[in-house]
C-alpha cells in the first residue's frame, strides 16, 4: 500500500480539522467553509518501494474586503488643526480593492488642497491640515473589489471661536425720527454655536422693543424711529466656549429744537407785579442751542436784577413790573438743525397818578387870559378817561374861548368874563385808578 501526503503551501494538512477531509482511500481532499487562508498551492504526494509519484493543484480564494477602524470614530478638533483618519483590511482582499474616500457625501480628490491620502494594499489614510470649520461633518472611507464592499464613517466636529471680519460704520450720525443699523460679520461660523448680546450703554437691549429688531442669526440691530434716548455706545459680543468677539459703535442723534409747551403768550400785569416766560422742549436739542431773549427788538439786559433768566435760558423772570417792560418778548432757540421763535406780549397796567399842577388859586382881571394843567408821572395804560368840570357841569368845549390841550390835560380859558368864576376840576380815570385836582379862579371885573 502505498503512503499519500496532502500538503498546503508546503506544509502538512492538518486532517483534524472539521473543514478539512480526506476520502478513506486518502486520494481525495474536501475543504468547506473555505477561508481566505484556505488559498495557496495544494500537493499529494504518493510513494511506495518501487517509486512515487505527485500532483499539484492551485487555489485562489476570492472574498470581499472587511474594514478595521484604527481611528477614533467621532472627533473634535480646533481650527488650524490636523487630524489623520486611517483604516485597515481585517486580511488581504481578493482580488485587490479599490478605495474611496467621501467628505459630506462628495468625493475628496487625493488632490484637494490640505489633504493628503495615502494607501497600501491594506491600509489606508487620510489627513487634512490647517483645519477649518467647513472640514468638520463626515469622513467616509469605502474599499470594496468585485466580491463586495465595506465602509467605516468617521465624524469630525471643527471648533472655533468667534471672530469679527467686517462691521457696518463704528461712528454715525442721524437724525430724530430716522433709522439706523449696526451690524458684524464673522470669519467663518463659530463652533460651538455662540451667545450673542447686545448692549446699549452698558444695559442689555430690549429686543422685545417694536422698535429694536435684530436680524435672524443676532448679528444685525436695526433701529427705527431713532429718539434722543437712542443716542450713545452700541456693543455686541459673541462669545462661544473657545472665546470672544465683540465691536462697539457710537451714535450720535441729532435734535433739532421743538416747543412743547409755553406760558400764557398775552399777559396783562400791574405795576410792581412779577411775571414769568417760559417754554417746555419736546427733547433736549443736540447739537447745544443758542437761546436768545429779546424785548421789543433788543436784547434783554440781563445786568438789572430785576430781569432773571433760569439756569436753562428757558425761563424769564421780571419782578416789579413797570411801564418801560410793556411789549413783546422774543424766545429764539436755535442749532445747525433747526430753529424756533415763540412771542410773549406783555402789557402793564397802569393807573393815572398826577404829578404836577397848575396853581390852585387864582385872581384874574376881566379880558385876561388863564391856563389850568395837571402832569401825571407816567402814562397810564389802559387809556385814561379825561373830564373836565366848571361848578360841576362839563365844560363846553364848543366855545371858542375854552380850548383843551391835546392831551386834554390843559385848559385854556380866553378873554375871561366874571361868568368865568368858579371851580375847575379835571377828573383822570381808568380800570386801575382815578386822580382828580381842583382849581378856583375869581375874575373881577374892571372899575369904570
Amino acid at each position: 500500500m502505498p503512503d499519500i501526503t496532502w500538503t498546503h503551501n508546503g506544509s502538512p494538512i492538518n486532517t483534524s480539522s472539521h473543514r478539512m477531509q480526506l476520502s478513506s482511500s486518502g486520494l481525495s481532499l474536501t475543504l468547506t467553509n473555505l477561508l481566505p487562508r484556505d488559498r495557496g498551492v495544494y500537493k499529494v504526494l504518493i510513494s511506495n518501494s518501487e517509486g512515487s509519484d505527485n500532483r499539484t493543484f492551485s487555489m485562489d480564494i476570492l472574498f470581499p474586503p472587511v474594514v478595521l477602524h484604527n481611528s477614533v470614530l467621532n472627533n473634535t478638533r480646533q481650527l488650524g488643526d490636523n487630524i489623520t483618519f486611517m483604516i485597515s483590511l481585517t486580511q488581504s482582499s481578493n482580488p485587490s480593492p479599490n478605495w474611496f474616500v467621501f467628505h459630506n457625501h462628495i468625493p475628496l480628490s487625493e488632490t484637494l488642497y490640505r489633504s493628503n491620502i495615502s494607501r497600501t494594499k491594506d491600509i489606508f489614510m487620510v489627513t487634512r491640515n490647517h483645519l477649518k470649520v467647513s472640514d468638520g461633518g463626515l469622513y467616509t472611507c469605502v474599499v470594496n473589489n468585485t466580491q463586495g464592499s465595506d465602509r467605516v464613517t468617521f465624524r469630525l466636529d471643527v471648533q472655533a471661536p468667534p471672530i469679527v471680519d467686517t462691521f457696518s460704520a463704528l461712528n454715525t450720525t442721524r437724525m430724530l425720527g430716522e433709522n439706523a443699523t449696526f451690524y458684524v460679520t464673522l470669519k467663518y461660523t463659530p463652533n460651538p454655536m455662540p451667545a450673542i448680546a447686545w448692549m446699549h450703554n452698558g444695559s442689555l437691549i430690549n429686543t422685545r422693543s417694536d422698535r429694536m429688531q435684530l436680524s435672524s442669526n443676532g448679528l444685525s440691530l436695526t433701529l427705527k424711529n431713532l429718539l434722543p434716548a437712542d443716542g450713545g455706545v452700541y456693543t455686541i459680543f459673541v462669545n462661544n466656549s473657545l472665546g470672544t468677539a465683540n465691536a462697539t459703535f457710537s451714535m450720535d442723534i441729532q435734535v433739532p429744537p421743538v416747543v412743547y409747551m409755553t406760558s400764557t403768550l398775552n399777559s396783562t400785569k400791574q405795576m410792581n407785579e412779577n411775571i414769568s416766560f417760559s417754554v417746555t422742549l419736546r427733547h433736549t436739542p443736540n447739537p447745544l442751542p443758542t437761546i436768545t431773549w429779546l424785548h421789543n427788538g433788543s436784547p434783554i439786559n440781563l445786568s438789572a436784577s430785576r430781569m432773571q433768566l433760569s439756569s436753562d435760558s428757558l425761563s424769564l423772570n421780571l419782578t416789579h413790573l413797570g411801564i418801560s417792560d410793556a411789549g413783546w418778548y422774543i424766545f429764539s432757540i436755535r442749532n445747525t438743525i433747526g430753529t424756533e421763535v415763540v412771542k410773549f406780549f406783555l402789557d402793564v397796567q397802569v393807573p393815572p397818578v398826577v404829578d404836577t399842577f397848575a396853581t390852585l388859586n387864582s385872581t384874574k382881571e376881566f379880558s385876561e387870559n388863564i391856563s389850568f394843567y395837571v402832569t401825571l408821572t407816567r402814562a397810564p395804560n389802559p387809556l385814561p378817561t379825561i373830564t373836565w368840570l366848571h361848578n360841576g357841569l362839563p365844560i363846553n368845549k364848543s366855545g371858542s374861548k375854552m380850548q383843551l390841550s391835546s392831551n386834554i390835560l390843559s385848559l385854556n380859558l380866553t378873554d375871561l368874563a366874571v361868568s368865568d368864576t368858579g371851580f375847575y376840576t379835571v377828573l383822570i380815570n381808568n380800570t386801575l385808578g382815578s386822580e382828580k385836582v381842583m382849581f378856583f379862579l375869581e375874575v373881577q371885573e374892571l372899575d369904570n
